[in-house]
């Protein structure tokens, strides 16, 4: 608008004839009908539409190649046996033990919105992995993706995969290749491998479940990963952890799940990671 001003002052003739020219007016109203109201309009449009994806978040979640959380009609990939087998493989924890999840004496609590204490959701193995040993989101989401596509590769190699179940050769093939170094690691220090089972629990299960813990633990490792013998330590730690608290579970006596402790999705990181990387660092 100030160039526009400029641009009128500027073609006045005052200074050839000697009078001014005339210059079109505008009613009262104009400025408000013509710029103020469409700007409006635009900011108006744009607030229904972040309102519109608020509502439906679900369908905007990210993903690398699997539509997990998509809403509606599922992608056709969503629809293949192998995938759906992996899904369901991964999806039952109805038997394990209920993390609960305390709130952190570092961070401010309003006791009327947030309470000190509740247990967490868990939906599958990796949410409770994460639920109890505090993995980040974005290394969950990652993770879980990529073991579902691990186990659908090697369930598509079996001629029968229409009945939507995980073949027991495909995850003791998987539980080999991911072990592998792991095995190794143990016999060359020497120790017993903490990959045991327990038989008030399904084979398949806790197979999956050491699988999702090696993922997940690689996932957030950072550069940590790049040094093997301490990832093959810090598992055989987290894995012997993971047989007690399912060894503790009453499920099998009471009938009822018992109640393990949760960690916050960056307790992993800050508890086990950040230490080793900074005795790195000062090295």
């Amino acid at each position: 608008m100030c160039d526009k001003v400029y641009e009128i002052l500027d073609k006045n003739t005052i200074h050839v004839t000697g009078s001014t020219q005339q210059v079109e007016g505008r009613d009262d109203e104009y400025f408000l009908r013509e710029v103020i109201s469409p700007i409006y309009q635009v900011l108006m449009k744009t607030k229904r539409y972040a309102e519109d994806v608020d509502r439906k978040r679900g369908q905007y979640e990210h993903y690398n190649i699997l539509p997990l959380y998509a809403v509606g009609v599922k992608p056709a990939i969503m629809e293949l046996p192998e995938i759906k087998a992996a899904i369901n493989a991964l999806c039952r924890v109805d038997n394990l033990p209920i993390p609960v999840i305390h709130a952190r004496p570092d961070v401010s609590n309003d006791d009327s919105i947030m309470p000190m204490e509740r247990l967490k959701k868990v939906n599958d193995i990796l949410d409770w992995i994460a639920s109890v040993f505090g993995f980040q989101k974005g290394n969950v989401a990652n993770q879980r993706e990529h073991l579902i596509l691990l186990l659908a590769n090697l369930n598509i190699r079996n001629r029968d995969v229409s009945s939507y179940q995980l073949h027991e050769e495909t995850v003791l093939k998987l539980k080999a290749t991911i072990f592998k170094n792991y095995e190794s690691w143990c016999h060359y220090v020497r120790c017993d491998s903490n990959l045991r089972f327990l038989d008030d629990y399904d084979m398949q299960q806790m197979e999956l479940i050491y699988i999702a813990l090696y993922l997940l633990i690689w996932g957030e490792a950072s550069n940590i990963r790049f040094m093997p013998e301490c990832i093959c330590y810090i598992f055989h730690r987290m894995c012997d952890k993971v047989y007690e608290i399912l060894d503790k579970n009453t499920i099998h006596v009471t009938g009822s799940t018992q109640q393990v402790e949760g960690r916050d999705d960056e307790y992993f990181l800050r508890e086990v990671i950040s230490p080793i990387y900074q005795v790195l660092m000062k090295e």
